[in-house]
């Protein structure tokens, strides 16, 4: 769930909800080799000035460790 809010110490109307809007984001899915997981969301204001969640990214991040053959110098 993600809720997005006016800033702390927002001057807002006397009664007006400090919540803008509320969106529901469904998990994504780890894959095996995934360390970390993450969520990437990009919200901006429409022509109404009324917040709009854009898009969502689901973002995995793992070390992949490559292993290269060194072939010995003759003696």
């Amino acid at each position: 769930m993600l809720a997005i809010h006016y800033a702390d110490g927002a001057n807002i109307a006397q009664g007006q909800p400090s919540q803008i809007a509320r969106y529901e984001i469904n998990g994504g899915k780890k894959d095996d080799k995934t360390e970390k997981t993450s969520f990437t969301m990009r919200v901006s204001n429409n022509i109404h000035n009324v917040a709009c969640l854009d898009e969502v990214e689901y973002c995995q991040m793992w070390t992949e460790e490559e292993k290269i053959a060194v072939k010995a110098m003759p003696k």
